[in-house]
């Protein structure tokens, strides 16, 4: 028997309808139509909303339904407590966990990144400095077709006056 059996006898011998169930929890209204596992929040949530109920009998289905009050259910409920939070707290260091190994992951194509960046900067500032270098050359031979034109010019001048 699995635990949304469980939960399903506890609803009908407190006549509460699975659909005020799913809705007072918050859970999607087919939760109690399929066989299946659930998570330690729910499996917290049902706990705090029928607080008479034996959480080693909903979780394993050992022992009576519900709580009859002697210490050794409060222990019960305790032990089952605390591997909950010992369950939540190792899923949120998996979590920290993948997030690191994301960044690392980020970082090495950011360094990637940063190293193409810089040989595109290194290519701009050389194509700059050729194209100063061709205007400077540009100038230098307006300079010269200048003085040959003028040349030219004072020579043809100097022929026609011959």
């Amino acid at each position: 028997m699995k635990i949304t059996d469980r939960i399903l006898i506890v609803l009908e011998n407190k006549g509460i309808t699975k659909y005020k169930f799913c809705k007072d929890l918050s859970f999607s209204n087919g939760f109690l139509d399929k066989s299946r596992e659930i998570s330690t929040d729910k499996y917290a949530n049902i706990l705090s909303y029928f607080d008479d109920i034996n959480p080693t009998w909903l979780l394993t289905g050992k022992g009576e339904m519900l709580n009859d009050g002697n210490s050794n259910d409060n222990l019960n409920k305790k032990i089952v407590d605390t591997e909950i939070d010992k369950y939540e707290i190792r899923n949120k260091l998996l979590s920290v966990n993948e997030k690191s190994s994301k960044y690392n992951t980020v970082c090495e194509s950011c360094i990637e990144k940063e190293r193409v960046i810089k040989a595109l900067t290194n290519q701009i500032e050389l194509l700059t400095q050729n194209v100063k270098d061709l205007r400077l050359d540009k100038e230098d031979y307006k300079e010269m077709l200048k003085a040959a034109t003028l040349k030219n010019c004072t020579d043809k001048d100097s022929s026609n006056t011959n």
